[in-house]
């Protein structure tokens, strides 16, 4: 439970999650966790989707793709996610840093074919990511790619959705497709567009 790992510093805070680096007490290592919305623990639908993802995500094993340990459902405690830590920026970050806010191509190049692969492997297991966005693209220390929140950040939309009674198809909006757009049936060619 939430007793083995001792948190060290927030990496990451957004709408619907905080993510903090921690250490596994047992494994002795570092990890990521996720901490959830406490709406979510509330939600029986949204948990039910939650497991259904963390158990998809979890069988996605790339060098290119963050990998997903548990999802953590202690009495008490909102629900949260462990997952590998990397150890580095992520693109949006990096990007918001440069001149004239643009990546050269150079630093690039490699990170778009470790994406296409990534995609290419996740896409063959019938996972698609739903989200695929620079704030979701972390570097690791040897500047490795390593996509991050496979079908997750929908799960915590669409629970927020339910609750609100607002209508939410999903996705970032700056690089969602059309189809996306229009709450059509994640595919591939989703994640196509938004790479």
């Amino acid at each position: 439970g939430a007793g083995r790992y001792r948190l060290k510093k927030i990496l990451g805070q957004g709408g619907m999650s905080v993510v903090w680096l921690a250490h596994d007490q047992r494994l002795r290592e570092p990890v990521a966790l996720k901490f959830l919305p406490a709406s979510i623990a509330f939600d029986p639908a949204a948990l039910d989707d939650l497991r259904r993802e963390t158990y998809r995500s979890r069988k996605l094993s790339h060098p290119h793709i963050v990998r997903i340990h548990d999802l953590h459902e202690d009495p008490g405690t909102p629900p949260f996610i462990t997952m590998e830590y990397v150890d580095g920026p992520n693109l949006h970050f990096l990007r918001a840093h440069r001149p004239a806010k643009v990546l050269p191509w150079k630093f690039l190049a490699p990170l778009v074919r470790q994406l296409a692969q990534a995609l290419d492997y996740a896409h063959a297991e019938k996972i698609v990511h739903r989200d695929l966005k620079p704030a979701n693209l972390l570097l690791d220390s040897s500047e490795r790619l390593k996509l991050a929140d496979f079908g997750l950040a929908r799960v915590m939309r669409d629970s927020l959705s339910r609750l609100s009674g607002a209508t939410n198809p999903g996705g970032t909006l700056h690089f969602m497709s059309p189809q996306q757009a229009d709450s059509c049936k994640a595919q591939a060619s989703d994640d196509v567009y938004s790479l």
